[in-house]
């Protein structure tokens, strides 16, 4: 995973989603994990696929509960 998302995963822990902007990025990472695990999937790489969809779903799960 990119370095600059785990420094954005790392401040959410210490602080939480407290703005738009950190909703918003976390949507985004979200989509992205997904269509990036459906794309390999599609593509043969089903294994990767599957890693990439639990990831994102991971991701969700904690951006829902850093927003309670």
């Amino acid at each position: 995973m990119n370095p600059c998302v785990a420094c954005i995963n790392y401040k959410w822990s210490q602080s939480g989603l407290v703005d738009g902007a950190d909703k918003s990025i976390a949507g985004l990472l979200v989509a992205l994990l997904f269509g990036a695990g459906a794309n390999y999937a599609r593509a043969g790489d089903k294994g990767l696929g599957v890693v990439l969809s639990a990831i994102g779903a991971l991701q969700a799960v904690a951006a829902r509960k850093a927003t309670l």
